[in-house]
């Protein structure tokens, strides 16, 4: 009883808020917002000055460059789906023999399913809602042996159309600096300039180490490390509510679109979804290309021939089509949609490959072009470098936590609101975290109802907690994190804020040009126990013993075993 009076003074506060709250959306959605020269700040007296005027090209880094290239085998195509999603026989060769299986999942964890193989007749077999990705075999004396994997989107009849909102494309490149994108993709710097309105962030931060962690502050909107992550291996990631859940929620087809899911962001630590967690969600498709990837990892992601999927070209380009062909679809269904994608293998283990994927990169944003009126496309990277012997010098600690970032706003909205695009330029140097983006995300899914309505449900959950109610995991993760962020593209980032009020660990902090300055919470304990069992092997072999340790993770650390 004691607890009420709080309950209603807080509850006072946040009605307040919601008013508040109110207002600063009309203001967003107010079309005639000025600024003046005097409001752009020139970052003179930042809490947080962010070096990043730095030469890609320094001398320093001149010994770790080479010159990467790979080709890929390319055969025509005896097998495609058709505008109907038809899988069909393409050449006219009476000879041609072709079976296919239908790929299913299971759980993200567990191996493709297969339906019994059955002969592709000259009639095709028709894809569907339950059916959308296929494995397809074929011989025949004149091509000889013909693998290949196939897709097909459905109409999503469950979502209505919908011209008006803008969707929105993210696509996230593994280890992708500033820097690197600087160095390696000019030819993608050269038609990101050719489309214009880009907005390039030189100050944007990573707030952990490692992949997983800076996609959960971007999807979920959780602080979380890695260790944290761990902890309770063999669940599900089901609880949380992501990015496309709020999509969902406004009236979207989403996907999400993972060129390795065997190693994925989600699977790594536990075993992913237990449903599928967007309309889209090609994991069978994906998994299929990487068949036994947990026991070929450093085959995979260093052998360039496996950059390669059979004769049917570059995975790259295979996984920048899919997001290409997702978003034609559904423009010509005009209905909104939210992607969010995650290239990993051919850049994780060396920022020499980013030269390899430059040109693909390119080609793609030319074909994405007629999407982008009504598209907000976002090109980032997780974290920077963090393989190689260029990593664990100064400038390399540096690259690593300042990965690349750029934002353009879909030409309908940029046009409506000018002072979107305002705020964007204005951030482009000030301290951003993917929290920041994420913010700016859902307000382009929520419109101004669905903004007041989470803020009303944001109330209903103090109140729950206050009342010292459990609050339910999938709620708590979307509104209890008390992560501070700003909507970069209608708030302007303040000059004082640093690492702590952005909520990166100080492990990884760059602020004026001071690097990892607390090594005693840092991620040592791993090497460490590399290093050991290393050792120990070297002793044991010295010995003529046919023992050999191997270190593994755990829940709470790595352990030799």
């Amino acid at each position: 009883m004691e607890a009420r009076p709080n309950v209603i003074s807080q509850s006072f506060y946040l009605f307040f808020g919601l008013f508040m709250g109110l207002v600063n959306m009309l203001a967003f959605t107010h079309s005639t917002h000025s600024f003046s020269s005097s409001n752009v700040n020139h970052d003179s007296n930042l809490s947080c000055k962010i070096y990043w005027n730095i030469d890609p090209f320094d001398e320093f880094i001149i010994p770790f460059l080479k010159k990467k290239t790979f080709e890929c085998e390319i055969s025509e195509d005896i097998t495609f789906v058709d505008e109907n999603g038809v899988l069909r026989i393409k050449v006219d060769d009476k000879a041609v023999t072709c079976y296919y299986s239908f790929l299913c999942r299971h759980f993200d964890y567990e191996p493709v399913l297969y339906t019994e193989p059955a002969i592709l007749t000259k009639n095709g077999v028709q894809m569907d809602d339950n059916h959308m990705f296929a494995n397809v075999s074929c011989y025949s004396p004149t091509f000889g042996d013909y693998k290949n994997n196939h897709y097909f989107i459905p109409n999503f009849h469950s979502v209505k159309p919908n011209p008006t909102k803008p969707s929105v494309i993210v696509l996230t490149i593994e280890s992708l600096s500033r820097l690197s994108f600087l160095r390696f993709m000019n030819k993608s710097m050269a038609t990101m300039n050719e489309i214009g309105h880009f907005h390039f962030f030189k100050a944007f931060h990573r707030v952990e180490q490692n992949s997983f962690p800076n996609a959960m502050a971007l999807l979920a909107g959780v602080p979380m490390t890695d260790e944290e992550g761990a902890q309770g291996f063999g669940q599900f990631w089901d609880n949380y509510t992501f990015l496309w859940d709020h999509f969902n929620f406004s009236g979207y087809v989403t996907a999400f679109i993972e060129d390795v899911p065997n190693l994925g962001l989600f699977t790594w630590y536990k075993r992913g979804f237990f449903k599928s967690p967007t309309h889209f969600y090609p994991l069978p498709f994906w998994s299929q290309m990487y068949l036994n990837a947990t026991s070929n990892i450093d085959k995979i992601l260093n052998n360039s021939t496996n950059y390669c999927f059979e004769k049917a070209g570059p995975k790259i380009d295979i996984f920048l089509n899919q997001i290409l062909e997702f978003g034609q679809k559904m423009k010509g269904q005009a209905k909104p949609y939210f992607v969010y994608s995650f290239f990993a293998q051919m850049t994780h283990e060396d920022f020499n490959n980013f030269a390899l994927i430059d040109q693909s990169i390119s080609t793609f944003l030319k074909q994405l072009r007629p999407l982008l009126d009504n598209t907000l496309l976002v090109i980032m990277g997780d974290h920077g470098p963090r393989v190689g012997s260029a990593v664990d010098s100064p400038m390399g600690l540096l690259e690593t936590s300042l990965p690349f970032l750029s934002i353009r706003l879909p030409s309908l909205l940029g046009d409506k609101y000018s002072h979107l695009s305002n705020y964007l330029e204005l951030n482009e140097e000030r301290l951003t975290t993917p929290f920041d983006v994420r913010q700016m995300l859902l307000d382009v899914a929520s419109g101004l109802l669905c903004f007041l309505f989470r803020l009303l449900y944001q109330f209903i959950i103090l109140i729950i907690s206050l009342a010292n109610y459990e609050v339910p995991s999938r709620l708590e993760s979307s509104f209890l994190t008390n992560v501070t962020t700003f909507s970069i593209f209608r708030q302007q980032v303040p000059s004082t804020r640093n690492c702590e009020s952005a909520n990166i660990n100080p492990v990884f902090c760059t602020c004026n040009g001071v690097v990892n300055i607390y090594p005693k919470i840092g991620y040592h304990h791993v090497e460490a126990a590399k290093e050991l069992v290393a050792h120990l092997n070297q002793i044991i072999l010295q010995n003529n013993c046919t023992l050999k340790l191997k270190w593994a993770r755990t829940e709470k650390g790595s352990v030799s075993k």
